[in-house]
């Protein structure tokens, strides 16, 4: 029994969707997760299931996701820590990034947020739109950050906050057409949203900082090696997340 259970185990590790995704088909991300799944198999052998979903807090069985800084703080019983990316960006970098508060043409009367629980895309603009008394008579919920960002494009009299590191990409991909929106403010630093594992997997942890490990070992050796400016990881103390966003936990 135990030896058909450790098969079904390492045959069904599930992979919630990748937070930065942006589908942008190109040989660098692929590189990325080809490199990354193959290290884990060399340890484990296991076939990956990719659920395409962010709600990594309502359940218990992921093994691989990226959240939030408030959803890690809000939700911690569930989640167990294993790193944060470290993105080199024009904003961003050494596991920290910024949010920029961006607008179109007009003055600013309708908001756009990413979604309730996202601190760069919903948070930190309401902070923005509070204290900086702007009269708002309108929101929209786009669902995602590129969805706001084409939200902007088409739109006029709109404000919304992106996070830099997707912001970083729709311009270097040319995924929209960003060159008539303004950013108005860019936030202080924070640190980037953390690669977890659900607490009930918290054994899977060390296999996973063993193929990170390898993989930036493995790319500070080949220059040629380009994750679409995932440059590296770090590992944060935990207090950190809690430090940085306590305050928009209810």
């Amino acid at each position: 029994m135990q030896l058909i259970l450790t098969y079904n185990f390492l045959f069904n590790m599930l992979f919630i969707e990748e937070y930065y995704k942006l589908n942008i088909k190109n040989i660098q991300y692929v590189n990325f997760w080809s490199y990354f799944i193959k290290q884990i198999s060399i340890c484990q052998p296991f076939k990956s299931k990719i659920a395409h979903s962010y709600c990594t807090n309502s359940r218990n069985d992921f093994f691989w996701g990226q959240v939030c800084g408030i959803e890690l703080s809000k939700y911690k019983e569930k989640f167990c820590y294993i790193a944060t990316p470290v993105f080199e960006t024009e904003y961003s970098s050494k596991g920290y990034y910024r949010s920029l508060i961006v607008k179109n043409k007009g003055n600013s009367k309708c908001v756009i947020f990413n979604n309730k629980s996202s601190y760069s895309g919903c948070t930190t603009l309401k902070h923005f739109i509070k204290f900086n008394s702007i009269n708002i008579n309108r929101s929209i919920f786009s669902g995602s950050h590129i969805n706001t960002v084409k939200f902007l494009v088409s739109g006029k009299n709109q404000i919304a906050s992106i996070d830099e590191i997707i912001w970083h990409h729709i311009k270097k991909y040319k995924l929209v057409n960003v060159n008539d929106l303004e950013i108005i403010h860019i936030t202080n630093p924070k640190p980037l949203p953390p690669w977890v594992t659900s607490l009930d997997n918290e054994s899977c942890k060390d296999l996973f900082l063993k193929a990170l490990n390898n993989i930036f070992s493995m790319k500070k050796k080949n220059k040629k090696m380009d994750f679409i400016d995932l440059v590296d990881y770090k590992k944060f103390e935990e207090i950190e997340y809690h430090m940085h966003f306590k305050d928009f936990v209810s």
